[in-house]
């Protein structure tokens, strides 16, 4: 984020203490006169708040921030310090409606969101933080802000399981049409209809799923596989996506990408045999014969199941194959014996008449 937060205060504070605190504290001291000899001045109040949030000092940083506000119409970044400041406090309500004051100024700005959603987060205001969330993510487009895009997915995620009315997400309705075009074999609508809830519901692993369901559907299994992994980097516990990552992958040859991905299912729901099925074809396909047959093994071992009686008998003759296959050759016969000596009868002398070479 562009302004403090408190990893930013950590590592603000490992560097000073490399320091004299009496530096530190004429420095404070430096930045305080210098908002007393320019008190209309806004990059004096961000400076000196911006050091006092990194050594702890929120109260004063608050303190000089409400001045700074009072004297100079739409301060907006002394709002966003506040937030954070107060944030640091753990002072939810004020944070939130500094970070809402900040917002209001400057709407097309994606940090204030992530702070905001927090602090309501922090007030126990669960659909008001998913919506801060969601917010955030929808604008947040830089590069080097992804991985907060993910996290706020993530606490989307956590929010949703903890508010039951707010777990559906507002790609809801455009999810059900889909699903209904999907079963009714009109994939082509579905496709569009997944990517319209995506658009509305950017953090929803499920629905990036249900998209990769239907390009599987149609044989497209390299899209299939990035709509599979899209789910997974949303949420890393979707068994389900993992698991159809990995069928998307085979079905696409790449053999070692599909054997990961089923490795990682397997971690989520070590007691479903279905995967080592499923790997030991990829590991059988990639020429790793001792590990394909290691994995079919695991899979006789788990699957017990009558309505898999065919799978079970397909997968004792594939590993049949792969055991014959890996077994060492029989030992060569013994050489024969040597053969026993023999009379030679002499050539006779060639008819008279015929000129010999060495003539």
């Amino acid at each position: 984020m562009r302004t403090p937060t408190r990893r930013f205060a950590v590592l603000f504070l490992a560097c000073a203490l490399a320091a004299p605190a009496v530096a530190l504290a004429d420095e404070i001291d430096q930045l305080q006169r210098a908002i007393d000899d320019h008190p209309d001045d806004p990059k004096g109040y961000d400076t000196y708040a911006t050091a006092a949030i990194g050594k702890g000092q929120f109260d004063e940083a608050i303190a000089r921030l409400k001045l700074g506000v009072a004297r100079i119409p739409d301060f907006a970044r002394a709002y966003y310090l506040l937030g954070v400041a107060s944030r640091n406090k753990q002072a939810w309500s004020d944070a939130a409606v500094y970070y809402r004051a900040y917002t209001a100024l400057r709407p097309k700005e994606s940090d204030a969101y992530f702070g905001l959603a927090k602090a309501l987060a922090g007030m126990r205001e669960n659909r008001s933080a998913i919506a801060a969330f969601q917010q955030y993510v929808e604008l947040e487009k830089r590069d080097d802000k992804q991985r907060f895009v993910e996290i706020a997915c993530g606490e989307i995620t956590k929010l949703r399981g903890a508010t039951g009315g707010a777990a559906a997400g507002p790609g809801a309705r455009l999810k059900a049409e889909a699903d209904g075009q999907r079963e009714a074999g009109r994939l082509d609508e579905a496709i569009a209809s997944y990517k319209r809830a995506i658009e509305a519901d950017p953090c929803s692993a499920d629905l990036l799923n249900d998209l990769g369901i239907a390009y599987y559907q149609q044989k497209r299994f390299p899209e299939a596989a990035t709509s599979f992994k899209g789910a997974t980097a949303k949420d890393g516990t979707h068994a389900d996506a993992w698991f159809n990552l990995g069928n998307a992958q085979r079905k696409a040859q790449r053999w070692s990408d599909a054997v990961d991905a089923y490795k990682s299912y397997i971690r989520l729901k070590p007691e479903d045999p279905q995967p080592f099925y499923a790997m030991a074809q990829a590991l059988k396909a990639s020429g790793d014969s001792s590990s394909a047959a290691s994995s079919f093994r695991k899979y006789l071992d788990m699957e017990h199941r009558p309505e898999q009686a065919k799978t079970v008998e397909k997968a004792k003759g594939e590993l049949a194959q792969l055991e014959a296959a890996l077994a060492p050759p029989p030992p060569s016969p013994p050489p024969p014996p040597p053969p026993t000596a023999t009379t030679t009868t002499s050539r006779p002398p060639a008819p008279s008449g015929k000129v010999g070479f060495d003539e």
